[in-house]
C-alpha cells in the first residue's frame, strides 16, 4: 500500500513514450534503402529513481543516479554525455551519477542551490534532455525498521493481529513507507484510522504461510530499509497436548546420575524455545505462554519471552512455562539451569630446578629410549583462578604422546627428542586451557672446537665450528673471549684486533654448562706492505744484473724478510726491522743499474716511409749480440717491438739491410708509417741485450713530447730481466718442432718414400714428449739442446727420402706482356720428353695440343703461347730444365696460386705426366723471383687414355661441324657420309682397348673431316669482321670450294687488291707476306678506319678477285653485306661473281 502515486504516474510517462520511440524507430527504418542501417537517437527521457523528469533534491553531500532513457530502443549509438553547468556544486560522471558539494555546519552556504544535469546524446543527432537538482540541507535517515505482531506469527483465518512497526531513529525524516503481504489469498494488511493515527493489521484470509514487508524511505536517501514478519494462517484451531523447553545457549550439556545437567555460566543469559505438540497447536491469543522461575529467584529472572538473565552467583535455576490454547486447556514445563562460576585462567608452573630457552621448557632425554630416569620427568602445576570457580578439575593433554606423555597430575615423561605443547584444559566447559612448549633433548656429554686455521693477520677474521656429543644432542653452545685482542660473536665469528698476541675462546653447551672447550689463536702482525716489498725486491734482482757482492746481500736481505713474514711469533717491531733492512739492500743494488738511456726518433728516415728509434745506454758491460735472440729475429737480429697502447709492431721484416747493431747503440726501423706512426705519446720499446754470457729481456717506455722529424724521447722505468738460458733453449726447440709440424703436416705421400712421412712424425712426437718432460727447474739446457739437435738430424734423413730430390719455381717478368716460369729439379733420371737437333725439334710423343709440336705446358688450364718457341728459342733444355711463357699479361702470375702441368720421360722407358703446384707472394718487378713449391704430383702416363682424350675433343670438334653445317651446302651424300663416320669414331673411343685402335680412328676421321670441307659448295661463304685497337679492322671472308682461290697475280704493290665502298682500297704495305691469302681464306685490312669503329656498322661493298684453278680465265667477286655490331659475323646480303673479259 503506498501513499504516493509517483511510481504509477511514472509507468504510464513510460509507455507512452515507449509508443512514440516505436513511431520513431520505424520512419527512421524506412529512410534507409540498402546497406547496414544506422538508426539515430530520437529522444531521450531523464528521471530520478522517483521519476521526476523536471527537477530532483539531493542532499549536501550526497549523490543521486539519474536514469537516462534513449530512445529508439534500436538505436545504433545509445551512449550518452553528461554534463552540469554548475560543476563546483553538483557534479555528474559518465555513468549519470549525481555527487553534490559537501559543506560542514561552519561552511557558509552557497547562493546558486541547483545546477541544470544535461544528458546528450552522442551520435551527433544533438537530441537531449535536462534536469535541474536542487541542494539541500541534510536530513535525518532511516537506519533501520522492525515489525511485530500483538498476537503473534501465528493467527486463524479471519482473526487480526496488530502490527507494530519502528523506525529507528525515531527522529528519521521519513518520506514515505509500504506495508504489503507476500500473499493476500493467505494474509491481507488492513489500514484503519484510529484517534487521527493510522493503525495497521493482518487479517488471516486462508490456511498457509505468508509474510509481511515493511518498506521506509527517507527523503532523498536512495536505498530502502525493509523488515518482514512470517505468519502462519490456520484453517481451524489446535488444542496443545503438551510443552517441553529448551536452549541453545547452554555452554555444555553434561551427563551426570541425575541425567542431563544443562550448564550455565552467571552473568549471563539464555534463551527458552518453546516446543509444543503437536507443533501447530493454536495458543490463546492473551497470555498464551507464560514463564516463572519457581527455584533460584536469587539466582536469575525471567522475562515474558523467556530470555533468562543470570546472576553473579553459582546455583540451580528451575523455570515453569504455563501454555494455554484457545479450548483454554493449559499445559506446563519445567527446565533446570546448572549455574556455575566459569574459570578464567590457568597459570602453570614448573619446579625452580627446571631449565628454560626463553619461554621454552627444556626437558632431558637419556640416548636409550628404554630407560626413564628422574631426570626424563618434570611435574607441571596447574593455578586455576577464580579461586571460586565451581569446576576447578583439570585435564592435561600432549600434542604428541610419542615424544612426551602427561599424566593425570601433570607429571610430563620425555620419550624422545623433539617438541612438544603440554596443555591444561578447564573442564568446566569455560574452555579456558594454558600451554607450556616443552623441548626435549639428548644430553650433551662433551663439546669440542675447531677453526678454519688458527693464525692470521690483525683485523682479520677466523671461523669457529663446535661440535657436541652424541652427535645427536642439542648443538647450541655459547661462545665466549677468554683473553687476548678479538671479540666474538654466536656464531663462532672472530674478529682479531690491531694488535698481534694470542687469543682463547671457550665454548660452553647450553644444556649442559658442565661441558666446555676451548681453543687458542693467534693474532699476528700485518705483513702485507712487506710481502709486496719482497715481492718486488724479487722482480729487481730477476730483471737487473749486478756485482755478486751486492746480489748477495739483496739475496740475504730477501730471505731474511722471507723468513719473517713465516715466523708466526714476531711482533710488529719485528716487521718493521725487516722492512727496513729490505729497504736499505735494495736502495744499495739499484744504484748499480745502468746509469743513464737516451731515446730519439727520426721520422720519415732518409725521406722513406719509415721511422727510425735511436736509443743508446752508458753502460759499457752491456751488449746486443747478434747471438742473443728471443722469439724471431729480423735478418738473424733481435725482434725489435714498439707497442702504443694495445697495438704492438715488429721493426720492418726487411731490417736491418746492414748491422745496425753496435755495442750499445741500437738503431731500429718498425713498419710505422711516418706522417701517422710514433706521434706524440707514450710508446714501450722491447729488445734483448746480452751481459756476459746471459741474456736479458729490455722494456724501455718512452715518452714524445713534440711531433718533430727528429726529437728527443723521455724514458719512463726501465726494466731488465735476466733470460734463463733454459728458457731461450726451449723456444729455440720449441720452433724447431712448430717449424717441423709445419714440414710434416703440408707433405704429400707422392713426393716421399713410402712411411717416410709417419716417420717424421713420430720423430716430432718424440721431441715433443722430450721438451714436456723437460719443463721442471731440474731439466738440464745440454738436454734441451739435445732435443733440437735429435729433430734436426731427423729432418734431414726425412728430406733425403724425397721421391725427386727438389723442384724449384722461378717467375721472371719480362720487358714485354709476358711472363717466364721456370721449373728446375735435381734428378738426372728424369728428362723433358722433347728435344732439338738444330732448328728442327724432335719429339716422340705429343701431350694434348703440342706448341709447335712440343709438349704442351698448362698453367691453370691455360696453354702456353701458340707462336712459343720459335725457331730461335732454346726453351727446352731437355734434362731438367723448362721454361714456358703462359699467355698471360703481368701481374698475373703474383700474388696466388697456381698449377703447371706437363710430361717427362723416365728411365724405365715410360712417361710420366708432373703436376707443380706452386705460390708466389713476392712483389710485380723485373727480377727473378723464387716460388713457393707446395706439392709435386708425378703419375704414369696412359698413353691409350691421352689418345682417346684427343679422340674426344676431335668427335666434338666435327660433330659441330656437321650441326653447324647445311646439307644443302654440300655435295650430295657427303653430309650422311660424314656422319657416319663420326658415329663410326664414337664407337671406336667407345670400345678401344689399344693406342693403334684410336691412332687409326683418329687418321680416319681427320680424312672424313677434310672430305666433307673439300664437298663443300662455292655458294657457302663466311664473312667476319674484327675491330682493333688502332685505327685497322679485319675482314676474314672464306668460301667452301677449295678449287676457287685467289688470284695473287692480280696484285697492287705486290699484294691483291681489296676494295670496300668503290674507293677504301686495302693498306698498301699489307701483307707481310703472302701467307695471309689462302686457296679459300682471305685476312685484309683496309688502309683507313672510314669503315671501322660506328662507320663499319650497316652496310657495305667489298670487291676482290678469284681464278679458278687451272682455268686463265678471272672473276671478279662483288659482296654487298651488313654488320650489325662490331667483332661478328657478318649478314652477305648480295654476291656476285663475273668472269672478267
Amino acid at each position: 500500500m503506498k501513499k504516493s502515486i509517483a511510481a504509477f504516474m511514472r509507468n504510464v510517462f513510460l509507455l507512452l513514450s515507449g509508443a512514440l520511440a516505436a513511431g520513431s524507430c520505424f520512419v527512421s527504418c524506412s529512410e534507409e534503402n540498402s546497406g547496414p542501417l544506422k538508426v539515430s537517437v530520437s529522444q531521450i527521457i531523464l528521471t530520478d529513481i522517483d521519476g521526476n523528469n523536471e527537477q530532483t533534491d539531493v542532499e549536501y553531500g550526497d549523490f543521486l543516479q539519474l536514469q537516462a532513457t534513449v530512445l529508439p530502443e534500436n538505436a545504433t549509438d545509445k551512449s550518452i554525455v553528461w554534463s552540469s553547468d554548475n560543476e563546483d556544486l553538483v557534479s555528474v560522471d559518465e555513468t549519470g551519477k549525481v555527487t553534490v558539494a559537501d559543506f560542514s555546519e561552519d561552511d557558509e552556504l552557497p547562493e546558486e542551490t541547483s545546477s541544470v544535469i544535461t544528458a546528450t546524446a552522442a551520435d551527433g543527432s544533438e537530441v537531449f534532455a535536462a534536469i535541474t537538482v536542487n541542494a539541500v540541507e541534510k536530513v535525518k535517515h532511516v537506519e533501520s525498521v522492525k515489525i511485530t505482531s500483538k498476537y503473534g506469527d501465528c493467527i486463524l483465518k479471519d482473526e487480526d493481529s496488530v502490527l507494530t512497526v519502528t523506525v529507528l531513529p525515531e527522529d528519521a525524516d521519513i518520506k514515505d513507507f509500504d506495508i504489503v503481504s507476500s500473499d493476500e489469498s493467505v494474509l491481507s494488511v488492513v489500514e484503519t484510522e484510529t484517534d487521527g493515527k493510522t493503525v495497521y493489521s493482518v487479517l488471516g484470509k486462508g490456511k498457509g504461510n505468508a509474510s509481511v514487508k515493511v518498506t521506509a524511505r527517507d527523503r532523498f536517501r536512495s536505498e530502502h530499509k525493509a523488515a518482514e514478519y512470517p505468519f502462519t494462517v490456520l484453517g481451524e484451531k489446535i488444542d496443545v497436548e503438551s510443552v517441553s523447553l529448551k536452549s541453545d545457549d547452554l555452554v555444555v550439556s553434561e551427563e551426570s546420575e541425575e541425567g542431563t545437567v544443562n550448564v550455565v555460566f552467571t552473568e549471563s543469559a539464555a534463551a527458552l524455545t518453546l516446543v509444543k505438540v503437536p507443533s501447530d497447536a493454536t495458543l490463546a491469543r492473551e497470555n498464551g505462554t507464560v514463564y516463572s522461575i519457581v527455584s533460584g529467584e536469587d539466582l536469575a529472572s525471567i522475562d515474558e519471552d523467556g530470555v533468562v538473565t543470570f546472576g553473579e552467583n553459582a546455583g540451580e535455576v528451575t523455570v515453569k512455562v504455563v501454555a494455554s490454547d484457545r479450548s483454554d486447556n493449559s499445559v506446563e514445563a519445567l527446565y533446570t539451569f546448572t549455574v556455575r562460576k566459569p574459570v578464567e585462567e590457568i597459570i602453570l608452573s614448573a619446579p625452580e630446578s627446571a631449565s628454560f630457552d626463553e619461554d621454552v621448557l627444556l626437558l632431558a632425554r637419556d640416548d636409550d629410549p628404554e630407560t626413564e630416569s628422574d631426570e626424563s620427568k618434570i611435574l607441571l602445576s596447574a593455578l586455576v583462578n577464580p579461586e571460586d570457580a565451581t569446576v576447578k578439575n583439570i585435564i592435561w593433554t600432549s600434542s604428541d604422546e610419542e615424544t612426551a606423555e602427561v599424566a593425570s597430575d601433570g607429571t610430563v615423561t620425555a620419550k624422545k627428542a623433539g617438541e612438544v605443547v603440554i596443555t591444561a584444559n578447564a573442564t568446566d566447559g569455560s574452555k579456558v586451557t594454558a600451554a607450556q612448549n616443552i623441548k626435549i633433548f639428548i644430553p650433551v656429554t662433551a663439546v669440542s672446537v675447531s677453526a678454519d686455521k688458527t693464525e692470521s693477520d690483525v683485523n682479520t677474521v677466523i671461523t669457529l665450528t663446535s661440535a657436541v656429543e652424541p652427535f645427536d644432542a642439542d648443538p647450541k653452545v655459547l661462545w665466549e673471549v677468554v683473553s687476548g685482542p678479538a671479540e666474538i660473536d654466536q656464531n663462532g665469528k672472530v674478529q682479531l684486533g690491531d694488535v698481534s698476541g694470542d687469543v682463547i675462546v671457550k665454548i660452553t653447551s647450553v644444556y649442559n654448562e658442565a661441558k666446555t672447550a676451548q681453543i687458542t689463536l693467534r693474532a699476528m702482525p700485518d705483513k702485507t706492505e712487506l710481502k709486496a716489498e719482497i715481492e718486488e725486491a724479487e722482480k729487481i734482482i730477476k730483471r737487473s744484473v749486478y756485482s755478486n757482492e751486492a746480489k748477495t746481500v739483496f739475496r740475504a736481505a730477501i730471505d731474511t724478510s722471507i723468513e719473517e713474514v713465516e715466523d708466526k711469533y714476531d711482533s710488529e717491531a719485528d716487521v718493521e726491522n725487516a722492512r727496513s733492512a729490505l729497504a736499505a739492500a735494495k736502495k744499495e743494488i739499484v744504484e748499480n743499474g745502468i746509469e743513464k738511456w737516451d731515446v730519439s726518433v727520426a721520422k720519415g728516415f732518409e725521406g722513406g716511409d719509415q721511422s727510425e728509434v735511436r736509443i743508446f745506454w752508458s753502460d759499457d758491460n752491456w751488449a746486443l749480440t747478434p747471438e742473443s735472440i728471443v722469439a724471431e729475429g729480423t735478418n738473424k737480429y733481435t725482434s725489435f717491438v714498439i707497442t702504443t697502447g694495445e697495438v704492438s709492431v715488429t721493426a720492418g721484416n726487411w731490417w736491418p739491410s746492414q748491422p745496425s747493431v753496435n755495442g750499445k747503440t741500437l738503431i731500429t726501423q718498425p713498419a710505422f708509417d711516418r706522417d701517422t706512426s710514433l706521434t706524440v705519446g707514450t710508446h714501450v720499446l722491447t729488445f734483448t741485450l746480452a751481459k756476459g754470457e746471459d741474456d736479458y729481456f729490455v722494456t724501455v717506455p718512452f715518452t714524445l713530447a713534440v711531433d718533430e722529424p727528429d726529437a728527443a724521447a723521455e724514458t719512463g722505468e726501465i726494466e731488465i730481466a735476466l733470460i734463463d738460458p733454459r728458457i731461450k733453449a726451449r723456444a729455440q726447440v720449441q720452433k724447431i718442432i712448430d717449424a717441423a709440424a709445419v714440414v710434416a703436416d703440408n707433405a704429400k705421400p707422392s713426393k716421399y718414400e713410402e712411411g717416410a712421412i709417419d716417420e717424421f712424425k713420430a720423430a716430432i712426437k718424440t721431441a715433443e714428449d722430450s721438451l714436456a718432460l723437460l719443463a721442471g727447474d731440474d731439466a738440464t739446457l745440454e738436454a734441451i739442446k739435445t732435443v733440437g739437435e735429435n729433430l734436426a738430424e731427423a729432418e734431414a734423413e726425412f728430406n733425403a727420402k724425397k721421391v725427386i730430390g727438389q723442384w724449384d719455381v722461378e717467375i721472371l717478368r719480362r720487358t714485354n706482356d709476358q711472363t717466364t716460369v721456370t721449373v728446375k729439379w735435381v734428378d738426372d733420371a728424369w728428362k723433358l720428353h722433347a728435344s732439338r737437333d738444330g732448328d728442327v725439334i724432335n719429339t716422340s710423343f705429343v701431350h694434348e695440343e703440342g706448341t709447335n709440336a712440343c709438349t704442351a705446358f698448362v698453367i691453370d688450364e691455360t696453354v702456353s703461347h701458340v707462336f712459343w718457341p720459335d725457331a730461335a728459342a732454346d726453351f727446352v733444355t731437355g734434362d731438367k730444365y723448362v721454361s714456358v711463357k703462359p699467355a698471360f699479361r703481368e701481374p698475373a702470375l703474383f700474388n696466388a696460386n697456381h698449377t703447371l702441368t706437363f710430361t717427362v720421360l723416365a728411365d724405365d722407358g715410360n712417361e710420366y705426366d708432373v703436376t707443380v703446384t706452386f705460390a708466389f707472394a713476392g712483389k710485380s718487378n723485373t727480377d727473378e723471383s723464387q716460388a713457393i713449391v707446395d706439392d709435386v704430383v708425378i703419375r704414369k702416363a696412359d698413353k691409350t687414355e691421352k689418345l682417346k682424350a684427343k679422340l674426344a675433343k676431335e668427335i666434338s670438334a666435327a660433330q659441330t661441324l656437321y650441326e653447324d653445317s647445311d646439307a644443302a651446302d654440300f655435295a650430295d651424300g657427303a653430309y650422311g657420309e660424314f656422319a657416319a663416320a663420326i658415329a663410326d669414331a664414337s664407337s671406336v673411343l667407345e670400345n678401344a682397348t689399344t693406342e693403334d685402335e684410336v691412332k687409326t680412328a683418329m687418321e680416319v676421321l681427320s680424312a672424313a673431316v677434310a672430305a666433307f670441307r673439300s664437298s663443300e659448295k662455292i655458294d657457302n661463304w663466311k664473312f667476319e669482321y674484327r675491330q682493333h685497337d688502332n685505327d685497322q679492322y679485319t675482314l676474314i671472308v672464306s668460301w667452301a670450294s677449295a678449287e676457287w682461290a685467289i688470284d695473287l697475280n692480280s696484285v697492287s704493290n705486290g699484294n691483291a687488291t681489296f676494295v670496300t665502298d668503290g674507293d677504301k682500297a686495302s693498306h698498301t704495305y699489307w701483307p707481310a707476306d703472302q701467307n695471309k691469302v689462302e686457296s679459300n681464306r682471305v685476312i685484309f685490312n683496309p688502309a683507313n678506319n672510314q669503315v671501322a669503329g660506328e662507320n663499319a656498322l650497316g652496310e657495305h661493298t667489298l670487291t676482290f678477285d678469284l681464278k679458278p684453278l687451272g682455268s686463265d680465265t678471272i672473276y671478279d667477286v662483288t659482296l654487298r653485306y651488313r654488320l650489325d655490331a662490331n667483332n661478328s659475323y657478318v649478314t652477305i646480303l648480295e654476291k656476285s661473281v663475273t668472269a672478267r673479259e
